[in-house]
């Protein structure tokens, strides 16, 4: 009995052993391969996970198909390296500097990356979902067909960066800068972007469905075709932006900006542009059914073909803007204002003009008989009280 419980420690002791200076032997394995790295700036498929690499100077390293998972690398220098393949999951590489980095198929799945340059990188078919970039500058930057779900870029610059076809989703880019940037074809469904700026960016075919982009500048951007259905753009800047088939079914405009806007055949079908400003803008055949436009300022701009059926035009102020051919059905016209505008064979059909002013106006073709017309300024000056209530 004796022999035999001394033989079990023993063995048990044999296999504790193996376990420590296995150990060992994987810890004195993966630091030599860190100097390794460090001296030859080459480690192709090394594992050389939960390393110590801060502040490393690895410019131009190989780092293709390693993996670092879970390392920390602030402060490392790896501009101009090849990174193809490898795998930075849950690594910390806040302040580091990847610019003129390359790599298809990098996987930088939630890691800290914040205050880093990485600027004019290619990173083509990559992995970013959850990682940290805030802060951080991707100038010219290359990451098309990317993963970049649920990170972080807040205060970030993008500018002239190429996102193209890329998935932006549920994330967050708040005050960041795209400006002059391509994210044509990406995916930005239920992002937060606020006070960001997109002047001059080429958002064509892009789903914005459910984005939060209040108060932000979309000044000369390419939106054309862009989804933007429930959309939030309060007080946003869309001056000289191209919404041409553009989709805003139920999004919110309240005080957003709309001078030199291309919006036509723009879908803003239960929207709200309540106090919008209109100047030199194109919405010719846009829908506009069961839209919101109370307030909305509308000076020199074509809506020639629109349909405002069922919307609300309530002290609008048209002046020297055309609606040839355009539709009032069940529309709401108290109190608006056609200075001087075009309405030449415009449907009015059960449309409320309950202290409309009409002075100047061009009516031509155009049938009032089965318009509500009370307090009324008509073309020609005179005040019609047709339809007042005794």
């Amino acid at each position: 009995m004796l022999h035999s419980t001394k033989t079990s420690i023993n063995f048990m002791l044999f296999c504790l052993s193996i376990l420590y200076f296995g150990s060992c032997s994987q810890q004195v394995g993966l630091e030599k391969s860190v100097q390794t790295l460090k001296e030859t700036k080459t480690c192709v498929k090394c594992n050389l996970q939960q390393s110590n690499l801060n502040y490393a100077k690895l410019a131009k390293a190989d780092l293709s198909e390693a993996v670092l998972d879970e390392s920390s690398m602030n402060g490392v220098d790896l501009s101009g390296a090849t990174l193809n393949s490898a795998s930075f999951v849950k690594v910390d590489l806040s302040g580091s500097n990847l610019s003129g980095a390359v790599g298809k198929n990098v996987d930088f799945s939630q890691a800290v990356m914040t205050n880093s340059k990485i600027i004019k990188t290619s990173f083509e078919e990559s992995v970013f979902s959850g990682a940290n970039l805030s802060q951080s500058d991707l100038k010219e930057s290359i990451i098309t067909d990317a993963d970049l779900s649920k990170v972080l870029m807040i205060k970030s610059q993008l500018i002239k960066a190429n996102l193209s076809r890329s998935d932006l989703s549920e994330g967050n880019y708040n005050h960041a800068n795209f400006s002059d940037a391509i994210l044509k074809g990406c995916n930005l469904e239920e992002v937060s972007a606020k006070n960001a700026v997109f002047k001059t960016t080429n958002l064509q075919d892009a789903n914005l469905t459910k984005a939060i982009l209040d108060e932000s500048d979309f000044s000369d951007s390419n939106l054309t075709r862009a989804q933007l259905d429930d959309a939030s753009l309060l007080d946003t800047k869309l001056n000289g932006a191209d919404l041409t088939l553009s989709s805003l079914k139920g999004a919110a405009l309240k005080n957003a900006d709309l001078t030199f806007a291309q919006m036509s055949k723009a879908d803003f079908t239960n929207a709200d542009l309540s106090g919008t400003t209109f100047h030199g803008s194109n919405a010719s055949g846009a829908l506009m059914v069961n839209t919101n436009l109370t307030g909305a300022k509308l000076e020199k701009s074509r809506f020639d073909g629109a349909s405002f059926e069922n919307a609300n035009l309530t002290q609008i102020v048209s002046s020297k803007s055309k609606f040839i051919n355009s539709v009032f059905k069940n529309t709401d016209l108290t109190n608006a204002v056609f200075k001087e505008s075009d309405l030449t064979g415009a449907v009015f059909e059960g449309v409320k003009l309950n202290g409309a002013n009409l002075k100047g106006a061009n009516l031509d073709g155009v049938d009032l008989t089965q318009a509500v017309l009370c307090e009324t300024v008509m073309p020609d000056g005179k005040v019609s009280n047709r339809n007042c209530k005794k």
